[in-house]
């Protein structure tokens, strides 16, 4: 069951990859006729580390290599889904974080980040997310069927909207 859990999430991890090169191609092309200044760019680093860069942000996807089970007090428990399938509750994690461009450029350390979005993926590969962004009402419980490139172009575009849009606070 966790081989399966890991599995489908390297698949969905894979298919961001693809989206995330894409969209970066397709953003880079649109936003140089309007100002060159601006940069988007695809990084990948490693089998589960992988940024999109846009403008001064960077999103840095990272998968996580274990399997996790959620506590008996989460509400994921609480829905059919997980009563029905109590082992459909093992997810494995995509973590997205934010963080400014030049904290990498000039390698900031002690720079933060935030934690933007979870995506969890089932053993059925189903998901959910867990986000700061809009998407997240609508993913907040498992999805009622396999994760799609769709959806997955959805999240995408939400969390690149998110950062993009969001200000900084002055550190403490």
């Amino acid at each position: 069951m966790k081989q399966d859990v890991y599995s489908n999430t390297i698949a969905v991890f894979n298919h961001l990859k693809d989206i995330l090169k894409e969209r970066a191609e397709t953003l880079s092309e649109i936003i140089s006729k309007v100002d060159r200044r601006v940069n988007i760019t695809y990084k990948d680093l490693s089998l589960q580390a992988m940024q999109i860069k846009v403008a001064g942000d960077i999103l840095d996807f990272q998968m996580h290599s274990n399997v996790f089970e959620f506590e008996q007090t989460h509400p994921m428990h609480k829905t059919g889904y997980i009563k029905a399938h109590p082992f459909n509750s093992y997810c494995s994690v995509i973590n997205v974080y934010n963080f400014l461009a030049d904290s990498y450029k000039y390698n900031r350390l002690n720079d933060v980040g935030y934690l933007i979005a979870r995506v969890f993926v089932n053993r059925e590969n189903r998901f959910f997310i867990e986000t700061k962004t809009q998407i997240g009402y609508k993913y907040n419980n498992f999805s009622a069927a396999a994760v799609t490139k769709d959806e997955l172009q959805s999240i995408v575009n939400e969390l690149i909207i998110y950062s993009v849009a969001f200000d900084l606070y002055t550190p403490p």
